[in-house]
């Protein structure tokens, strides 16, 4: 990028209320909770007519998503400020400057009817959420993750990140998530009947968006991650905002097993994002 550019006047409060008034989707990355822990940051040009959002990776500024004209914009080309944009918005127009790569899906949820689990379709996950809890009888329950001893969150963050080393992306920006909560980040454990942590499960939220963010389990309890994940949807809260917003999951981070086992929670809407490159 040639122009000059400046911190935008309340960093990424300004980006996001720029996806608000201009009738943006944001995709499952575009929370600010989410990109405070990325340590990415809002910047405007110096002739005041785009806004975009930096992330430093590897010494290497790289531009997040597309950028968004400010109040003061002419709707002059965007094509001039980068040559590569790492993720689109969902449904979003692109300029015709840019070619796309595709990046990942992102897995959209009714959550009342992910609960309610009722016909053929939802015949597996029915059977899988009941088996953990059948075969420990325990159950578990919401607690502040503050409430619970640090070398617990610890331990299990850590053998979770050692068991899916081999195709875990980005570990550095899920530990600052769950280490250092920001505002509008959510950071809770379920915790079973001894009191002892199961599992940690975050999430945060945009305009159109729950964002269904983390979800770490001990990976030897097998169905363990299917009862904390219905323990989530049924939470009041996510419930509560059915009629306005559905819950983005997120991705498949280029693995084959979670694209299937989201692929049979029945999304309601699998959508694609790109990355872009100047042509």
């Amino acid at each position: 990028m040639s122009q000059l550019i400046k911190k935008a006047p309340g960093d990424l409060d300004y980006w996001m209320n720029r996806v608000i008034k201009l009738g943006v989707s944001p995709n499952f990355y575009c929370a600010k909770p989410y990109l405070v822990a990325t340590g990415a940051e809002c910047f405007i040009t110096g002739d005041n007519m785009w806004t975009f959002v930096l992330e430093s990776v590897d010494g290497t500024q790289v531009c997040l998503f597309p950028p968004l004209p400010t109040e003061y914009n002419d709707s002059r080309n965007p094509c001039e400020l980068f040559d590569e944009i790492w993720s689109t918005f969902n449904e979003h127009p692109v300029a015709d400057c840019y070619q796309k790569t595709f990046l990942d899906y992102q897995f959209i949820y009714d959550q009342r009817e992910l609960i309610q689990m009722k016909g053929p379709q939802y015949s597996t996950f029915r059977k899988n959420v009941r088996k953990w809890p059948a075969r420990t009888g325990l159950r578990l329950e919401w607690a502040p993750l503050s409430a619970v001893p640090i070398e617990e969150v610890q331990y299990l963050c850590g053998y979770w990140i050692e068991y899916h080393q081999s195709d875990l992306q980005d570990y550095d920006t899920m530990l600052q998530y769950i280490l250092a909560p920001t505002e509008g980040g959510n950071v809770e454990g379920l915790v079973d009947n001894y009191g002892v942590l199961r599992a940690i499960i975050c999430w945060d939220g945009n305009n159109v968006f729950i964002n269904f963010r983390y979800c770490i389990t001990h990976p030897d309890e097998p169905f363990l991650e299917e009862y904390a994940r219905l323990l989530f949807y049924q939470k009041s809260y996510v419930q509560a905002n059915r009629p306005y917003r559905f819950v983005n999951d997120g991705g498949a981070v280029d693995s084959e097993g979670l694209e299937h086992f989201k692929d049979r929670l029945n999304p309601v809407y699998k959508l694609n994002t790109y990355s872009l490159k100047k042509v």
